[in-house]
């Protein structure tokens, strides 16, 4: 027994033996903390950048909806002085855009970030068609950008918290929506016949209707 004892205590004591591999751990730790550190870093940056794209989407949404409503509203108040209607409704437009932008805490210019367009059936192509940039528009286009490389700036690209670690601590977003109005068709109906309103007439006049072929002279002469 005498000689496994010294064997195993000159196993123990050889240089390949554990007292010699005491900071292995040591290493195998750091490695492990700067790995977890980068998947906590990357979890809350990306939840920033989530947040903040959803906020950005929110308010375009809001302000484009709210700037299409504007046109038809400013068009309708604009009253006898305002001699350009359309423009004067697309700058109406424009500063409801940017007045909902701003109260969502979101930067935009309205002079650039608002596009104006004419949606319109294309019967070629049996598709609705937005042609920007034109006079009387019916379509809104907002854009909320933040990707203005001077961080002072309103519209700056986001900062990150722990990215700067692993390269740029900034990070580029948009976002935009589009809304459009369209004016309500008006049906008038004319009965010639006066089918729809005998019972409020005397019974004698009720008995002289029209004719089928004045009834069609009739309709004729109203379409033409």
């Amino acid at each position: 027994m005498k000689p496994l004892l010294t064997n195993r205590r000159r196993f123990w004591d050889d240089a390949t033996g554990p007292q010699h591999r005491r900071g292995a751990m040591l290493v195998l730790a750091f490695f492990t903390l700067v790995a977890s550190i980068g998947f906590v870093a990357f979890t809350v940056d990306i939840g920033i950048i989530s947040n903040t794209k959803t906020r950005m989407q929110n308010a375009v949404d809001s302000a484009a909806l709210a700037a299409v409503l504007e046109i038809s509203h400013a068009i309708q108040t604009s009253g006898p002085n305002v001699e350009n209607v359309p423009a004067y409704a697309q700058t109406a437009a424009a500063a409801m855009a940017e007045q909902v932008m701003t109260l969502n805490g979101i930067y935009i210019d309205p002079s650039v970030d608002v596009i104006f367009g004419t949606r319109s059936w294309n019967p070629g192509t049996e598709t609705f068609e937005i042609t920007w940039g034109t006079d009387n528009a019916n379509v809104v286009k907002v854009v909320a950008r933040k990707d203005n490389a001077d961080i002072s700036a309103p519209d700056s690209k986001l900062n990150l918290f722990f990215a700067g670690f692993f390269g740029d601590d900034t990070v580029t977003l948009t976002a935009s929506a589009i809304a459009y109005i369209e004016s309500r068709d008006i049906v008038s109906v004319l009965d010639f016949s006066r089918s729809m309103n005998f019972d409020s007439y005397f019974n004698t006049e009720a008995n002289s209707n029209l004719s089928d072929a004045e009834i069609t002279e009739n309709l004729q002469m109203v379409w033409d």
